[in-house]
């Protein structure tokens, strides 16, 4: 079945393949789309247009869906599409999955009752080295590196890598101890 369009660009009934091959091939239409497949019609249709009362009959089955195009007396179309059936396995397989996957290598484990509120004083470590840079006296980066002696080795070395552009990035949270002058 291929769908024709008049000049104007008004639906036409559909014609089969073979009918859309000679048009196409006879310069009497062009195609539109490809998918669906479309042709229009070099020439207008004029007068009454050939059009019918089309009707779409649907079948919902539990395992196959029935569909079909009809006019009064032809069939355009006729499908069948097959439902799936396997999602309820599908999802009882992931929840299965989600829930070895939480309980793995667990046994062992800590209680994780007391662990969820951070010390008093806790920053991360951009913010310590914003407020190490605001106390350091002159506020470049040259004075900066002179106040490195209140923090810890790995502090340090997270500073100097982002005082050079990189990223330190540590996980390890100590607190601002930045002796005033």
């Amino acid at each position: 079945m291929v769908y024709v369009l008049n000049n104007d660009g008004s639906p036409l009934m559909p014609c089969t393949e073979a009918k859309a091959r000679h048009l196409v091939e006879g310069g009497k239409a062009k195609v539109v789309r490809r998918t669906p497949f479309i042709i229009r019609l070099t020439f207008l249709v004029e007068g009454e247009v050939n059009t019918e009362a089309v009707t779409l009959g649907v079948d919902a089955g539990s395992s196959l869906i029935g569909v079909s195009v009809t006019t009064e007396g032809r069939v355009l179309l006729e499908a069948e599409v097959e439902v799936r059936n396997d999602v309820p396995q599908n999802m009882e397989e992931k929840r299965s999955k989600r829930r070895a996957r939480r309980n793995r290598k667990t046994r062992y484990r800590e209680v994780r009752l007391d662990n969820r509120k951070r010390p008093k004083g806790w920053h991360t470590w951009q913010e310590e080295l914003g407020l190490l840079r605001h106390l350091s006296p002159g506020r470049n980066k040259g004075s900066c590196r002179n106040t490195l002696q209140a923090l810890d080795a790995r502090r340090a070395c997270e500073y100097e890598s982002y005082l050079q552009g990189g990223y330190g990035g540590s996980s390890i949270r100590t607190s601002l101890m930045v002796s005033l002058p």
